[in-house]
């Protein structure tokens, strides 16, 4: 049986800092303004530029064509190899290369889902709003019940262990009267009794004023089942 120190209000301010359910809750607000923010982009103009450039290289087996005087077809008049190496120096020599800059400008007109989904984003904002006020209060209220309840254990010891004091004195007076024959052994019997109960009682009280400690500390941390 050790007593210890209950600030109430600093276990208050610790358990509204670090519960975990209202950790999560948080978190899940936070969640709830990234998903408004989102929505509001998507209302706002688009603007997209994208831009490339590419290099190529040739390789294998090349033809030269040339038009026939008479029909005007193509025929081929010779051939060339080129090697993998010759497409390689293409490539980083930038002989054939081409490049291209696309630009696409949109604008959403009318109600958009974009705005549905920020008019719900609010809307589940709120709610949990409420909620995590309610939680507040909840957490406040079972935290200060826990330390009444730690306050209210150790009086219930301070008073068993008077009674066991209590009990101990009887049993030492019935002691010394059943020596001097003022007493008998039914009397000393029942101050045995007695003093047995109340030190049940005092250790009860004790388990009892421990588990209020755990409870005390757990509750700043976690909510009681």
């Amino acid at each position: 049986m050790t007593p210890q120190p209950v600030d109430i209000d600093a276990a208050v301010r610790n358990a509204l800092a670090n519960r975990t359910d209202l950790a999560q809750l948080h978190k899940e607000i936070d969640q709830t303004n990234i998903g408004i923010q989102f929505a509001k982009n998507q209302k706002l103009p688009g603007v997209d530029v994208t831009a490339s450039y590419d290099v190529i290289g040739t390789a294998g087996t090349q033809r030269q064509f040339a038009l026939d005087p008479i029909t005007g077809e193509p025929l081929v008049t010779g051939t060339s190899q080129r090697a993998f190496s010759d497409a390689l120096r293409d490539v980083f020599g930038n002989q054939f290369k081409t490049w291209a800059v696309q630009l696409n400008v949109s604008y959403p007109l009318g109600r958009s889902v974009a705005e549905a989904n920020e008019a719900q984003g609010k809307l589940q904002r709120e709610q949990q709003t409420t909620v995590l006020r309610d939680l507040e209060t909840q957490i406040v209220a079972s935290v200060r019940d826990a330390g009444r309840q730690v306050t209210t254990s150790l009086k219930r010891v301070e008073s068993t262990r008077k009674a066991r004091e209590l009990a101990e004195q009887s049993l030492q007076a019935e002691e010394k009267r059943l020596a001097v024959g003022l007493s008998d052994t039914f009397r000393l019997l029942q101050a045995q009794r007695d003093l047995a109960r109340q030190r049940t009682n005092e250790l009860n009280a004790i388990i009892v004023y421990n588990r209020s400690l755990v409870d005390f500390e757990a509750v700043q941390t976690v909510p009681l089942r």
